[in-house]
C-alpha cells in the first residue's frame, strides 16, 4: 500500500506535548471533512484528480455528494486505483473566503481534495468489511485489546491506522502489563511495517516502560539497514531510537554509532555525533576525523561534519578556559 510521508514531518509525535494535541484519525475522519463510499471509475486526463461514483455518504454529507464527484490527489495515488473498485475515502473541499475578518471558510465540493492524516496516509481505503465496520455510524469503540493485537496487521496501512489510535486516542492512555508490552515491541522490531508506524510505537513505549523502549531501540540502533537519499520516510524509525537513548545509552558502543554518522540524512547523523558525545566524549572528534577521510561522503554530511568540528573546537576552548579560571582562583 502507499505511504506519502517524510521521515521528518513524521516525528511529531515524538514528543508527548505534541501527541497529546493529536488526534486519533478515525475519530478525526468522522468528525470532520467527508467519507464516503465511493466506486473508483477512472483518472482525470492531466493526472491530478479521480472520478467516484458515490454510493454512500458516511459523514460530513452535503446534497451535492451524489452522483459522480472528481477528487484531487497526488500521482501517487492515482497510480494504485483500480478501476470499479470499492473505497472508503475522506476528502475536504473547504476553501477559504477572502474580504474579511476573522476569515471564513465555504465549501466547494469542485474543489475537492483526498485527506492526508496521522495514521491516515493518505485517507483511502479498500471499502471491505473491517473498513466499514470500522467507520459505521454504530461502530463499536475500539478496545486496547483489539488495538495491540492489530499492530502487525498483514496489510501496513492499517498497521499505521491501528498504531495512531493506540498513540493519539485519550482512552488509551492507560499503563498496560508486560504481557501486552510484547504486542508493540514485536511491532517495533516487524520490518514489514512502515518507519513512520514502528517509530510512533517506539515513542509511545517510551512512556509505558522506558526499559522496555530502551532496549527496543537498541535494537534499531544495532540492526536497521542504511538508508540512502537526504530524506528518507525510512528514516523514522532511526530517529525515534535516537529520541529515546539518551535516557539509557548503557550497552550501545562507538562501533553500533559510527555507520549512522555517515547516514546521508543529516538528522540521523546529528543524532549519532550527539550519542557519541555522551558514551565515547574523547572518540568524538578522532571519528568524525575519520569519517571525513571518505572519499565518496556526500557534501552535504562534509559540510555538516566540518562546522560540526568547528563547534567541537569551540566548546573546547571554552572548557579549556574554564579549568584554567578555576585553577587560578584555587
Amino acid at each position: 500500500m502507499l505511504r506519502l510521508t517524510c521521515a521528518v514531518v513524521a516525528l511529531t509525535w515524538m514528543c508527548s506535548a505534541t501527541a497529546a494535541r493529536l488526534k486519533p484519525p478515525v475519530e478525526t475522519l468522522l468528525k470532520a471533512g467527508t467519507l464516503i463510499d465511493a466506486e473508483w471509475l477512472d483518472s482525470t486526463a492531466d493526472q491530478s484528480a479521480a472520478r467516484f461514483k458515490v454510493h454512500n455518504c458516511i459523514s460530513g454529507c452535503v446534497p451535492e455528494i451524489a452522483g459522480e464527484i472528481t477528487i484531487s490527489m497526488e500521482r501517487a495515488v492515482l497510480d494504485i486505483g483500480q478501476h470499479g473498485s470499492r473505497y472508503l475515502l475522506h476528502f475536504s473541499d473547504t476553501v477559504k473566503t477572502f474580504g474579511g475578518a476573522p476569515k471564513v471558510f465555504d465549501r466547494d465540493i469542485a474543489s475537492a481534495r483526498l485527506s492526508s492524516i496521522e495514521g491516515a496516509q493518505p485517507a483511502i481505503f479498500f471499502a471491505n468489511d473491517e473498513m466499514r465496520a470500522l467507520f459505521s455510524k454504530t461502530r463499536t469503540p475500539l478496545t486496547l485489546e483489539f488495538l495491540l493485537k492489530n499492530l502487525s496487521h498483514s496489510d501496513p496501512q492499517l498497521a499505521d491506522l491501528y498504531s495512531a489510535e493506540l498513540a493519539y486516542s485519550d482512552a488509551m492512555r492507560t499503563r498496560i502489563v508486560a504481557s501486552q508490552l510484547v504486542f508493540v515491541e514485536e511491532a517495533i522490531a516487524n520490518p514489514a511495517l512502515w518507519a513512520v508506524t514502528r517509530g510512533r510505537l517506539l515513542a509511545w513505549l517510551a512512556m509505558q516502560s522506558r526499559d522496555a523502549a530502551s532496549a527496543s531501540a537498541k535494537q534499531v540502533i544495532r540492526t536497521a539497514p542504511m538508508l540512502t537519499g537526504a530524506t528518507n520516510p525510512e528514516a523514522a524509525i532511526v530517529l525515534s531510537a535516537f529520541s529515546v537513548l539518551p535516557a539509557d545509552a548503557a550497552g550501545l558502543g562507538v562501533a553500533d554509532l559510527r555507520r549512522w554518522l555517515a547516514a546521508e540524512q543529516i538528522s540521523v547523523a546529528e543524532n549519532a555525533a550527539i550519542l557519541l558525545r555522551a558514551i565515547a566524549p574523547k572518540q568524538e572528534r578522532q571519528e568524525i576525523e575519520l569519517l571525513l577521510r571518505r572519499t565518496l561522503l556526500t557534501t552535504n554530511s562534509r559540510a555538516f561534519f566540518v562546522d560540526h568540528l568547528r563547534r567541537l573546537a569551540l566548546l573546547e576552548k571554552s572548557a579549556g578556559a574554564s579549568m584554567q579560571g578555576e585553577a587560578k582562583q584555587n
